[in-house]
Order: structure tokens, then C-alpha cells, then sequence
């Protein structure tokens, strides 16, 4: 939820209403890879010890602990597909409001949409942009 709710996001968002929150890639998959090694060692069991003619049990581990491997990651995999679609979502509603300022969307767009999305991007940030002087 990266503090959407009730964290640092959710007390910016209080005091500046226009503040966009875009994640951050590299902390982002240090939490996955953080959480993903917990979830594998919180899991794990304790070894007993063996004898030199055990070997039907270390076969059957062995089967186990790639099974294992596989889930997690599935999890990781999993975990990585969540965030990359936040990441995603949070970008489009950034490029929503700045997307037109890019250098390809200033020269392909006709100018008739370019005045449109420049006085919505006015609108929203009237309080910091003068109207008159974006629009000449």
C-alpha cells in the first residue's frame, strides 16, 4: 500500500492535494527480495541428523527442496508482476497530467489538443501557474 492510507504518501497528500507519488524501482524489489528471503527461512524446518546409510530421506528432501525452490519463485514472480503494475498505474496517472509537455507530444499534437490539455494542466494547477501566460 506504500502508506497510501495512513503513511508519509497519505500526510503529503494532506498538506498538497497535487503531489504525485511514483515508486521507487530499486527499494521496490529490495522489499520483494526482502520479503521473499523471510518467507522461505520463516518456513524452513530443522534438520535431524542422519546416518551414512540415510539416504531415502535426502532423496526425498532433495525432491522437496527444489519444490520449494519452485514456490518461491512463483512468489517472487508473483510479487514482482503486483508491483511493476502499481509502478505502471502510477506512472500513467503522472503522464496523464505532464504527458503533453513531452518533446514528441509538443510537436505531433495539433494545436487545437495542445490548448486543450495545456488549460486542463492550467486548471488543475491554477494556484501556481498563471493562466494567460501558459496559453499565449
Amino acid at each position: 500500500m506504500a502508506g497510501k492510507y495512513q503513511g508519509v504518501q497519505a500526510r503529503i497528500s494532506e498538506s498538497n492535494p497535487l503531489a504525485k507519488f511514483v515508486l521507487c524501482v530499486a527499494h521496490t524489489l529490495n522489499l520483494v527480495g526482502v520479503n521473499a528471503a523471510t518467507a522461505e527461512v520463516a518456513g524452513g524446518k530443522r534438520k535431524k541428523k542422519r546416518f551414512f546409510d540415510d539416504k531415502s530421506e535426502d532423496e526425498s528432501s532433495e525432491i522437496s527442496q527444489h519444490k520449494k525452490f519452485k514456490l518461491a519463485l512463483l512468489q517472487v514472480n508473483d510479487r514482482i508482476e503486483a508491483e511493476l503494475e502499481r509502478r505502471f498505474q502510477s506512472i500513467q496517472k503522472v503522464n496523464e497530467i505532464f504527458g503533453f509537455m513531452s518533446p514528441k507530444q509538443l510537436t505531433t499534437l495539433d494545436n487545437k489538443t495542445l490548448r486543450e490539455k495545456a488549460t486542463t494542466f492550467a486548471n488543475l494547477y491554477r494556484d501556481d501557474l498563471d493562466k494567460e501566460h501558459l496559453l499565449k
